[in-house]
């Protein structure tokens, strides 16, 4: 069954919500999906990113 019937929902849905998703998504990460890293990197690129957004959420202020 595909996904689309599984959600009840068109492919053109879905289609729209990854590329809504995917545009939302930090520069970072839209690079890591893409595969735009060196091979070099790739082995570490999760771990990098994690950290990266643990250093991205400390600084960011708390809301109230």
């Amino acid at each position: 069954m595909e996904l689309s019937d599984q959600l009840g929902i068109t492919q053109i849905a879905i289609t729209s919500r990854l590329v809504e998703w995917f545009a939302n998504q930090p520069d970072h990460i839209q690079a890591a999906i893409l595969g735009l890293y060196p091979d070099l990197l790739k082995k570490d690129i999760a771990t990098l990113i994690l950290e990266r957004l643990a250093e991205d959420k400390d600084s960011t202020p708390p809301t109230a």
